[in-house]
């Protein structure tokens, strides 16, 4: 069952025209046409947002190149954190703690696009070149 806060943040979400499932689980999930799409878990007066995407061959053979990128993602970031998980997998994640308050997580909510959507698209070759 979702926290109050990770209710509260769904429906914003939902104004921004974000889909949001929960299919029962104890996450939500955030799908956005033109924005990067979001697994969210609530706990304590707080929420992580996750996403990831599946890295080739290319990220597994050219391992320097690929942590590489992820440093220049982490070095444009403020508020999301940029990791390669063991099979190679890129794993991105940023927290909003505190109580719900509209316009905090409005700017919270900027931040995550720019650290992850606009981020994408600029290293767009980079990206292609790591990602399934």
């Amino acid at each position: 069952m979702p926290t109050e806060l990770l209710t509260h943040v769904a429906e914003h979400m939902k104004l921004l025209g974000y889909q949001i499932d929960s299919n029962g689980l104890d996450y939500l999930y955030a799908s956005h046409p033109t924005r990067s799409h979001a697994i969210l878990k609530g706990a304590q007066g707080a929420i992580t947002f996750y996403g990831f995407m599946e890295s080739n061959n290319t990220a597994r053979e050219d391992r320097l190149g690929y942590l590489e990128f992820l440093n220049a993602l982490n070095g444009g970031a403020t508020t999301t954190h940029f990791t390669a998980w063991e099979d190679g997998r890129l794993v991105y994640q940023a927290l909003y703690s505190g109580p719900y308050e509209k316009s905090a997580f409005g700017v919270f909510l900027v931040l995550w696009n720019l650290d992850t959507t606009e981020q994408f698209k600029t290293k767009q070759d980079t990206l292609r070149k790591y990602m399934g």
